[in-house]
């Protein structure tokens, strides 16, 4: 059996985002339309990074579309357990907030960024790649530019 691993290190990965909860523990909340175990030992990864430099408990949670099926949640590999809280949205119409946030930037009011960036997990009649690209379109109106870094992020 190989005891020693050729391994390219890259400093490019990011983590779609994290927060600092009022007990100091860390929550680290990613978005997957498909959920493998090769997903999940990148997030392991990451966690384990997040847990080396704060020494804290990290808390992930993967948000999938509500047209999703079969995911993994968890892997072991005899020593190491790591589940993830899979949380599939359901009961949110994508459609419907797409056309209140069209209006909001139209008439200048103030966008919920947490809703437009979740709209490609939300219910619609559109496939999730025509809701990524609306996204993407309804971001580019925006005049605030830190809420647009936030969307396209």
């Amino acid at each position: 059996m190989v005891t020693e691993f050729a391994e390219v290190e890259t400093r490019d990965e990011f983590v779609d985002l994290t927060f600092r909860l009022e007990n100091g523990d860390v929550l680290h909340i990613e978005e997957q339309t498909t959920l493998t175990e090769d997903d999940l030992i990148r997030f392991a990864h990451y966690d384990l990074r997040l847990y080396s430099k704060y020494h804290v408990p990290v808390h992930t949670v993967v948000l999938s579309p509500a047209h999703s099926k079969n995911h993994v949640s968890s892997f072991d590999t005899g020593c190491f357990q790591y589940t993830v809280i899979h949380q599939v949205i359901q009961g949110r119409n994508g459609d419907e907030v797409l056309e209140r946030m069209r209006d909001e930037i139209a008439t200048g009011k103030a966008v919920n960024e947490l809703e437009l960036i979740f709209v490609p997990l939300m219910e619609s009649r559109l496939p999730v790649r025509d809701l990524l690209l609306e996204t993407i379109r309804l971001e580019k109106k925006i005049k605030d530019e830190n809420i647009k870094n936030k969307v396209i992020a």
